[in-house]
């Protein structure tokens, strides 16, 4: 039994996502359909990493490092200062600096590698 975990985890994160979307339109406070939206969502993407890691162990996923430095660099510039203009405009939304370049450096990496990898033909 061949089992695509792409497509599964794609259908977790989306099951998940249709929740979360779900529980704030409606206006729901419940604890347990909040939580059964994020174990959806991270299981959804738990499966994609587990997939792309896969991939990558048998030959059919190729990355480019140095396009992807590249990108991460454009990433983390461009995700730092959507998160700084976000700490300008709302005040109350409280964040360090130090925070904000960690997340912005870990989802441009994220991103430079997702944008980066091929499949090997």
């Amino acid at each position: 039994m061949n089992i695509d975990l792409r497509r599964l985890g794609w259908a977790l994160a989306m099951i998940g996502l249709a929740l979360a979307l779900i529980a704030s339109v409606f206006g729901v406070k419940n604890d347990w359909l909040i939580t059964t939206a994020l174990l959806f969502f991270f299981g959804g993407f738990a499966l994609l990493g587990v997939s792309a890691i896969i991939r990558l162990k048998r030959g059919q996923l190729r990355l480019r490092p140095w396009l992807a430095l590249k990108q991460g660099f454009m990433f983390f510039l461009l995700f730092l200062g959507i998160r700084l203009a976000y700490m300008w405009w709302v005040p109350s939304f409280e964040q360090s600096l130090s925070e904000a370049i960690f997340v912005s450096a870990f989802t441009g990496i994220c991103f430079g590698l997702w944008q980066s990898a091929y499949r090997k033909p």
